[in-house]
């Protein structure tokens, strides 16, 4: 048999084989359409991942989600619950982490964005990078992040997942500046 015989043997036993396990159908059928590749799911970037802190122990009596706080907290002359300020960003209501440091911290909300010590992100007034609702929730971070075992790298590296121009230092005053003007009796950590 010369090479050409070979391989149309070959094409044939092919095609019979795809045939017959194809309940008698054609070759074309027997044929499968690549499938065009789905694009990642985006996740919310105001929804913290699980795994970036462990909540402190306060935190584990709070509401269900969507079942919010009633609390208001007046944030630049207008009243906000959790979900209203919260919600309002990310879309969704506040999670169980962030109504309890609501309820906990919130007071507290209009002194920390209107410090004037936010740094680039937060400064300009209502010029600023960062909207105060954004600014509240991470400030809120910061304080569930320096009450549990989380770092300022592990603000930082979240702040570049709703900020990503940033720079990492850009973070850094939110950081540092979050036990000083909202979660007052907690101690700064690096």
């Amino acid at each position: 048999m010369t090479g050409k015989t070979l391989l149309a043997a070959a094409l044939a036993a092919t095609l019979l084989t795809s045939c017959s396990s194809n309940g008698g159908g054609t070759a074309q059928q027997a044929t499968t359409q690549p499938q065009a590749a789905q694009p990642p799911a985006q996740q919310n970037p105001y929804t913290p991942p699980a795994d970036t802190f462990t909540p402190p122990a306060t935190t584990t009596t709070a509401p269900a989600r969507g079942s919010g706080s009633a609390k208001t907290v007046r944030i630049e002359g207008k009243d906000y619950t959790c979900d209203q300020l919260i919600g309002s960003i990310a879309n969704e209501p506040c999670s169980p982490q962030f109504n309890a440091a609501y309820e906990k911290w919130g007071d507290h909300i209009d002194d920390y964005v209107n410090s004037g010590h936010l740094g680039p992100l937060g400064n300009q007034g209502n010029n600023s990078v960062l909207s105060y609702e954004v600014l509240s929730f991470l400030g809120l971070y910061a304080c569930i992040l320096n009450e549990s075992d989380g770092t300022s790298t592990d603000f930082v590296n979240y702040g570049l997942k709703i900020h990503p121009d940033a720079a990492r230092t850009d973070f850094l005053p939110l950081w540092f500046n979050a036990p000083k003007y909202l979660c007052t009796e907690l101690p700064a950590k690096g």
